[in-house]
């Protein structure tokens, strides 16, 4: 039985680190949204963000916008894994008590 509790120890060790990296990279990538508004035939696109009641825009220019929707992509997905790593280190916790 030591054996598996070892190897329940290093995964959660391991999780808790992947969980600390993906926390860090997220800090790091836009908590916002692009938004797209069509004006006299033109898109024009913005990052939007909810502050409280309020939402708040920033025009970026077309050229950025891939940059932008990559980085909100990364962003997302993210925030799965965390989501993963949370539901499995819960499950952990309880197979080792």
């Amino acid at each position: 039985m030591a054996a598996i509790e070892q190897v329940l120890n290093e995964e959660y060790d391991r999780l808790i680190r992947v969980q600390g990296a993906i926390k860090n990279e997220l800090a790091e990538l836009p908590n916002e949204y692009i938004s797209t508004k069509k004006i006299s035939g033109r898109n024009y696109y913005y990052l939007q963000k909810r502050e409280g009641s309020k939402v708040s825009s920033k025009y970026i220019p077309s050229s950025d916008v891939e940059d932008w929707a990559t980085r909100i992509k990364r962003r997302k997905q993210l925030e799965e894994q965390l989501k993963d790593i949370e539901r499995i280190l819960k499950k952990l916790k309880r197979a080792m008590r």
